[in-house]
C-alpha cells in the first residue's frame, strides 16, 4: 500500500504524497518547524509524530517573500479562466490538465454552471466553508463547493486552476486564522525508510529546495551592511533566516562600495542568472548617481533594486557644512546603515549624531553625506549584536525598531 505524508491545515489533509517528501511544499516550513511528538493512542501502544508545524501567519510570509503573493495567484488565476472560458479547447499543454478538471465529458463540453461560480472571490468563500463543515459531503448546494470537495478526496488540493500548487496554498491561507495550523506529516515516510530525516533537512541547504530558487541572494554595499542584515535577521526573524543568503564580499575577495555594487548587478543581468537578488543600497547621493549608470526598467524580474527605506524622524536631522549646523532632511542624501542600527547608538550627550556634508553632486544637484563617529557606531552595535546572540534577545536594551522596519522593506520585495 505504501507509506504517506500528508499536509493539513488546521488539522484538514489537503495534499498527499506516498512513498516520498513533497520536498516543494517545504518552502511553508524551516528546520526549525520539525517537532517529534509521542502520541499514547492504547494503554500498549504508542507513536512518536514526526512532522513539520508552523502558523498560517508565519506560512503566508514565507510564501510572500519567495514571490507567491495573492496578487500574483489572482493574475494567474483569472489569465487562466479567460483561456478556459475562450480558448475552444485549444489549450497549452502544460494547463490542460489543470483545465480538464472544468470538461463535463458526460456533456462533452466545458462545465459553463461551474465556470459562471469560478471567480477568485467565490472560490476563497468555498474553501472557508469547506474547513468549517464538520463532515465533507457532497452534494451542497454549491456547485463549486462540491467540486472542492470532490477534489480534495484525492489529496490533490482544492483545484484551483494554477500551475504551481504553492500558489494554490497561498489562496488556501487567505482563508485561514493567523494562527492556525499547517502542518506536514511524514512519520511514515520516516519510520518505513523511503527517507531519512537527515536527507530531508538537507535539501534545505544541498538540494532541490535550492534548486527551486526558494533563497534570495541579497546584495549589500559592504562588509558592515551585509554583518548587520545577516545578524539582525537571525535574531530577530529567525524563522525566515533560511530563506536569504548574502553575498560574502570577504570570501570572495571582491570589494564592497556602491559602484562594485552596481558592477555586480550588471554582471548577474548579463549572465542571464535566474535566481532571486536583491541589491540593498543606501539612501544617499551616492547610491543614487551609481544606480544612474542602470537602465532599471530593463533589469530582469528577478533582480530588485531597493534603497534603506525612508526614515520619518530623519526629516529633521543635525548636519554640518560650510555654514555650520541646520537641521535637514537627510533622506536621499545620507541615510546609511549606521541609521538603521538603532537610535540610542545614533547620539552623544542626549543629542544626534551630525551628518557631515563630504561633497557637492552637480550630477544630480544635491549634497552627499556622512554620519560622524561611523566606526565607534558600528564597534557598538557588534557589542549589541553579542550580547544578543549570548544572552538572548529578550535581555538585551537596545532599539531594533529600525532594523525591523527594514527587513518588512526586505520582506516585501517581491510584492511589486
Amino acid at each position: 500500500m505504501g507509506s504517506y505524508g500528508t499536509i493539513s491545515f488546521n488539522g484538514v489533509g489537503i495534499y498527499g504524497a506516498k512513498n516520498a517528501i513533497n520536498f516543494h511544499m517545504l518552502s511553508l516550513f524551516s528546520p526549525s518547524d520539525y517537532i517529534m511528538e509521542t502520541k499514547l493512542y492504547d494503554d500498549d501502544y504508542t507513536l512518536v509524530e514526526k512532522k513539520f508545524i508552523t502558523s498560517c501567519d508565519i506560512a503566508k510570509k514565507r510564501l510572500d517573500i519567495i514571490g507567491y503573493t495573492v496578487d500574483m495567484v489572482e493574475k494567474e488565476f483569472y489569465e487562466n479562466m479567460d483561456i478556459l472560458k475562450n480558448s475552444d479547447d485549444d489549450y497549452p499543454p502544460e494547463l490542460y490538465e489543470i483545465l480538464s478538471r472544468f470538461y463535463d465529458f458526460t456533456e462533452d463540453c466545458p462545465n459553463y454552471k461551474l465556470i459562471e461560480e469560478m471567480n477568485l472571490e467565490n472560490f476563497k468563500q468555498s474553501i472557508k466553508s469547506f474547513f468549517q463543515m464538520p463532515i465533507a459531503k457532497i452534494p451542497t448546494d454549491s456547485i463549486l463547493l462540491d467540486y472542492i470537495i470532490d477534489h480534495r478526496k484525492m489529496y490533490y488540493g482544492v483545484g484551483l486552476p494554477v500551475l504551481d500548487p504553492l500558489s494554490e496554498v497561498r489562496i488556501i491561507l487567505e482563508t485561514l486564522g493567523e494562527n492556525d495550523s499547517v502542518e506536514y506529516e511524514i512519520s511514515e515516510i520516516i519510520d518505513n525508510g523511503y527517507v531519512e530525516i537527515e536527507g530531508v533537512f538537507a535539501y534545505w541547504k544541498d538540494g532541490p529546495f535550492n534548486l527551486i530558487s526558494n533563497e534570495t541572494v541579497i546584495l549589500a554595499e559592504g562588509t558592515t551592511d551585509i554583518f548587520v542584515l545577516k545578524k539582525s535577521l537571525n535574531l530577530l526573524f529567525p524563522q525566515f533566516s533560511h530563506l536569504y543568503k548574502f553575498f560574502d564580499f570577504d570570501n570572495l575577495k571582491s570589494p564592497g562600495s556602491t559602484s562594485n555594487l552596481v558592477n555586480l548587478i550588471k554582471g548577474f543581468v548579463n549572465s542571464g542568472i535566474k535566481s532571486r537578488i536583491i541589491a540593498l543600497f543606501d539612501n544617499d547621493t551616492a547610491a543614487f548617481e551609481a544606480l544612474s549608470t542602470i537602465e532599471l526598467d530593463k533589469l530582469t524580474p528577478n533582480i530588485k533594486i531597493v534603497h534603506l527605506p525612508h526614515l520619518d524622524w530623519a526629516t529633521v536631522y543635525p548636519t554640518l557644512g560650510p555654514t555650520g549646523e541646520s537641521n535637514t532632511d537627510i533622506n536621499k542624501l545620507a541615510c546609511s546603515m549606521e541609521l538603521f542600527m538603532g537610535k540610542n547608538l545614533l547620539k552623544k550627550d542626549g543629542k544626534f549624531i551630525p551628518i557631515q556634508w563630504t561633497g557637492y553632486n552637480p550630477k544630480l544637484n544635491r549634497y552627499q553625506g556622512e554620519i560622524l563617529y561611523k566606526k565607534e557606531i558600528n564597534e557598538n552595535f557588534r557589542s549589541i549584536i553579542k550580547k544578543a546572540e549570548e544572552d538572548g534577545l529578550e535581555n538585551v536594551s537596545h532599539d531594533w525598531d529600525d532594523l525591523k522596519y527594514l527587513w518588512q522593506t526586505i520582506f516585501t520585495a517581491y510584492n511589486f
